[in-house]
């Protein structure tokens, strides 16, 4: 299977979204065969992953930068996670074409739901927002919701809440999963398991 986190903007926590579903995929399943690839030119993920090798505690799973050829040629055995780059680029709508499920991380902010739902109509129907970085005691959050439920919006149960323990992650090997346990959970159930 192929997962993008997607966002047509920086901020929404999708290398820390990427990072975080590939560890609870790797706890949910320690022999699943997984990888992280990340599109994104900033090369977050890799130097998380680069940032946790120096330490007694790597990632899981290997992080590797992409390129068209690579994404040209993924197959989908295992687990490929791919971390984009917070524009459409060309190397973007390949991966995107590519990927069976889009995961597009938005924090619950009118301007980051507009650019979300761009985001999900270049998607289609493989899209899915992740409300990302929210205080679910807030209007925002409450009308968030509400318009993606009014909208028809395929979006996750799940609501990766605001919290110092995703930024305080960098470059470890997160054991602690919060809300991204319970995320991998419903992407499990509604692609029928990953095995």
């Amino acid at each position: 299977m192929i997962i993008s986190l997607i966002s047509s903007k920086g901020g929404t926590a999708k290398t820390t979204s990427s990072i975080y579903l590939a560890c609870a995929a790797h706890s949910a399943n320690p022999d699943l065969d997984i990888r992280l690839i990340d599109a994104d030119p900033q090369q977050s993920a890799l130097d998380w992953a680069d940032t946790a090798s120096r330490s007694s505690d790597g990632l899981p799973f290997p992080v590797f930068v992409a390129n068209d050829a690579q994404i040209g040629n993924l197959t989908d055995d295992g687990l490929t996670i791919i971390d984009t780059a917070p524009s459409f680029t060309t190397l973007t709508r390949t991966i995107i074409g590519k990927s069976d499920l889009c995961i597009i991380t938005a924090s619950p902010t009118p301007l980051d739901i507009r650019r979300a739902w761009k985001t999900v109509n270049v998607c289609g129907d493989k899209a899915a927002i992740l409300i990302t970085r929210a205080n679910t005691r807030t209007k925002d959050f409450r009308e968030t919701l509400a318009s993606l439920r009014e909208d028809g919006a395929n979006f996750f149960d799940t609501v990766i809440r605001s919290s110092v323990h995703y930024s305080q992650a960098f470059g470890t090997n997160p054991r602690k999963l919060y809300d991204y346990a319970q995320a991998w959970q419903e992407i499990r159930e509604a692609t029928n398991g990953i095995e």
